[in-house]
């Protein structure tokens, strides 16, 4: 474990400019027909904020929840995760206003 440390240390910026990669693939089965479908997003460090991608993707997504709970957007309350209580299209929007883009392709596959 702690030559895996080092060797990520020699390896991986810790400061500087990053990007995150995300690349989700599902598989949705209906009546016999098979959908493909796929979410992508490619997110920069952001010069003008000075934040991070690893930043922004980890921490937009809780503000955006945060958001919602304040305007009373979401109705449960409890412990659950954001996909278990914020519909698909309503997160993504609200990410698509902080310039975090999630774009979402569906292949008919029969």
């Amino acid at each position: 474990r702690e030559m895996f440390i080092t060797l990520l240390h020699k390896t991986l910026p810790s400061e500087g400019e990053d990007v995150v990669l995300l690349k989700v693939i599902g598989e949705l089965d209906n009546d016999g027909k098979t959908k493909i479908i796929t979410y992508e997003m490619i997110d920069y460090y952001d010069n003008h904020t000075n934040l991070s991608s690893m930043m922004r993707t980890t921490g937009f997504p809780v503000s955006v929840t945060a958001d919602l709970i304040a305007r009373k957007e979401i109705s449960n309350f409890g412990v659950f995760t954001p996909e278990e209580i914020i519909p698909t299209s309503l997160f993504l929007d609200e990410l698509r206003k902080r310039n975090m883009i999630i774009e979402k392709q569906v292949y008919n596959q029969n």
